[in-house]
C-alpha cells in the first residue's frame, strides 16, 4: 500500500508546483504497482511541467503502453480533486500531447 502514500506526496508536490519532486514521487509509486495509471499519468504531466521534454515523451509513450486507450476527458472525468484542481491536471496532461 505505499503506493498510495508516494501517489499523495506526489500530488501535493505536483498541485504545488515542485514538478520535478511530483515526477519523482510519482515514480515511486509506479516501482511499487507498475501498472498504476494515476501515477503515470501524473509523471507525463510533472515532467512536463517541469520542462523536461524528452522525459515527458517517455513517459507518455509508457502509459500508452500500459493504457492504449488513455483518454484525458475519461481519466479527468473521475473527479479526483476540486474542478480547478483537475483543470490544472488535466491542461498539463493536454500540454504533454497525450490523447483528449
Amino acid at each position: 500500500m505505499r503506493f498510495i502514500a508516494e501517489i499523495a506526496a506526489a500530488y501535493g508536490y505536483f498541485f504545488t508546483e515542485r514538478h520535478e519532486e511530483a515526477a519523482a514521487a510519482a515514480q515511486r509509486a509506479i516501482n511499487i504497482n507498475p501498472g498504476f495509471v494515476p501515477a503515470l499519468a501524473l509523471v507525463v504531466a510533472s515532467l512536463t511541467r517541469a520542462g523536461k521534454k524528452e522525459a515527458a515523451g517517455a513517459a507518455t509513450g509508457h502509459l500508452l503502453k500500459v493504457k492504449p486507450n488513455f483518454q484525458i476527458g475519461e481519466f479527468i472525468r473521475v473527479g479526483r480533486f476540486t474542478a480547478e484542481l483537475n483543470e490544472k491536471f488535466a491542461a498539463a496532461l493536454r500540454d504533454s500531447q497525450l490523447p483528449g
